[in-house]
């Protein structure tokens, strides 16, 4: 494994799924760790759990289909950690699994914009 001590990691859609388990595994290996979703309320919940646990992780609500969040989360990230070495770009949202031509456009562009 490479060694992520004190690297600073972003990650999208990190309030849970794949990306609250890559931040506690980051976390757990030393880096420090900013969490963004839309999901406040779980982006908490695991920003408690990973800090009680003794490392250093923080939580910034943003929504990734809209670019000026975007940028304060990259301000924010920049500001509580002094830089971002690595960006995990985890957001997404589900759909029913469905041939290219089945999907709705619009649900289509969501997916596309996240």
């Amino acid at each position: 494994m490479a060694d992520v001590t004190n690297k600073r990691v972003v990650i999208t859609g990190g309030a849970s799924g794949i990306g609250a388990a890559s931040a506690r595994l980051l976390a757990e290996r030393g880096a420090q760790v900013v969490i963004s979703d839309v999901n406040a309320e779980a982006g908490q919940a695991l920003v408690t759990e990973i800090n009680n646990s003794g490392a250093t992780c923080f939580f910034h609500e943003a929504d990734v289909s809209d670019v000026d969040q975007v940028l304060a989360l990259v301000s924010f990230s920049t500001e509580v950690m002094g830089g971002v070495d690595v960006m995990i770009n985890n957001a997404g949202v589900d759909h029913k699994p469905a041939p290219l031509t089945d999907i709705p456009q619009a649900d289509f562009d969501r997916n596309i914009a996240i």
